[in-house]
């Protein structure tokens, strides 16, 4: 069945020429172009039209799970043998995301035009992340390809089990207080105005709680749109300001000042930090590279600043277990064990130690999150939506008495 490709070629004088050919298969397209005396750099098949489902697909997110297996299945192909080129294309083949699909086959393109595989990753940076392109540079140059991958999956694999313990135990506040807010605004602008009709008309005098109530619910009805309006512009204008420089600066610092909040964001920073930096270091990639790294990934304002003074602080021939115990961050059994292990020469290895070390205690804080806010979450309801059901009540109780003396 013939088919239509967007082809892009380079001709002996190196000028780029584009266009679309009809032919049974890409195979055949790249023989008829390479024929006509063109180097092939690229040719794809022109898709239909994309469906509502390929098109949600195509942006979804690539998480460190895809990342992790997709490292996994390549390091077994490496070590297996199999040459580089087509163990990218099995990758493209298996591959089910389409973004990691498309990234993958144009590393392989690149690759078959001479690239190195890093090169091609790093030109990918939304989808392979830097400590991937700077780990896989250092497998090319030691020759450890597979071991190296192997290292990131397993990297990616820890990153993917942190993350969704997080996620876990954030899921259940956020649904109950969700579930929570739709309750008491329909409670609020449906429930309310019909027994203040009801009561207005009986003439019973209203208890302080219930009339507040019934104004609260008459603003909300009247100035609906405005206040989702209102809420909305709050919203991206937040967003906004935490994605600046110096609002995710603040956001960052106020981070490890919350009670409690501070302890987990500071326990997780660690173990990211040291499962990173460690990863590295263990690859064979350079001391100040691997902090560049670290400091890309880190995505903390505070993380960031003690990792640039700990850059300056090699490059004065010091360690940099000094610079991170300034940022009050890190604990002092971090910092202590950083020192020894850049005594001992073995810092790779003791920074594996704290990171297993921090996993663990977040994934046993995470494990007891649930349990710790659930107390909260049923006296907050219990209060709000309890407080509303009184307002209710108290009218008809009076009602009761009324009838009652009759």
């Amino acid at each position: 069945m013939s088919q239509t490709f967007s082809y892009k070629v380079r001709d002996n004088f190196g000028k780029v020429h584009s266009g679309q050919i009809t032919a049974d298969s890409r195979e055949t397209v790249i023989d008829k172009l390479r024929q006509s005396g063109y180097i092939v750099t690229r040719v794809e098949a022109k898709a239909d039209s994309p469906s509502v489902g390929e098109t949600f697909s195509r942006w979804a997110a690539i998480t460190a799970r895809d990342l992790s297996i997709m490292c996994r299945q390549f390091a077994t192909m490496v070590g297996a043998g199999l040459p580089l080129l087509k163990g990218l294309s099995i990758l493209v083949e298996q591959t089910s995301k389409p973004r990691l699909r498309e990234a993958l086959d144009d590393v392989r393109r690149e690759v078959e035009s001479g690239s190195a595989l890093s090169n091609a990753m790093g030109k990918h940076h939304l989808v392979f992340p830097p400590i991937m392109v700077s780990m896989v540079r250092a497998g090319e140059t030691g020759g450890i390809l597979d071991e190296t991958l192997d290292r990131l999956a397993e990297h990616f694999e820890n990153e993917y089990e942190l993350r969704e313990k997080i996620k876990t135990a954030t899921r259940y506040p956020a649904i109950v207080l969700g579930i929570a807010v739709i309750v008491i605004i329909v409670m609020m602008t449906f429930v309310l105005p019909t027994f203040e009709k009801m009561l207005t008309s009986m003439g019973v005098e209203l208890p302080l709680i219930t009339k507040i109530l019934i104004a609260t619910s008459a603003f909300m009805k009247k100035y609906f749109l405005v206040i989702i309006a209102f809420m909305a512009l709050v919203v991206i204008l937040t967003v906004r300001y935490l994605r600046s420089p110096e609002g995710k600066r603040k956001f960052d610092l106020l981070l490890f000042r919350v009670p409690v909040v501070s302890d987990i964001a500071a326990k997780v920073a660690t173990a990211r930090l040291c499962r990173t930096l460690g990863t590295l270091l263990h690859s064979g990639v350079p001391i100040m590279q691997a902090l560049e790294v670290s400091e890309a990934t880190s995505g903390n304002a505070v993380i960031i600043n003690g990792l640039a003074k700990a850059k300056d602080s090699i490059r004065e021939g010091e360690g940099i277990a000094g610079p991170l115990e300034a940022t009050g961050v890190f604990s002092p059994m971090v910092t202590q064990m950083i020192a020894v292990g850049e005594e001992t020469g073995n810092l790779d290895a003791m920074l594996h130690k704290v990171a297993e070390f921090y996993e663990k205690e977040v994934k046993h804080v995470m494990d007891n999150l649930s349990s710790l806010i659930e107390p909260f979450l049923i006296v907050f309801l219990g209060v709000i939506i309890g407080g509303m059901i009184v307002s209710i009540l108290l009218p008809m109780l009076k009602i009761y008495d009324v009838v009652g003396q009759y």
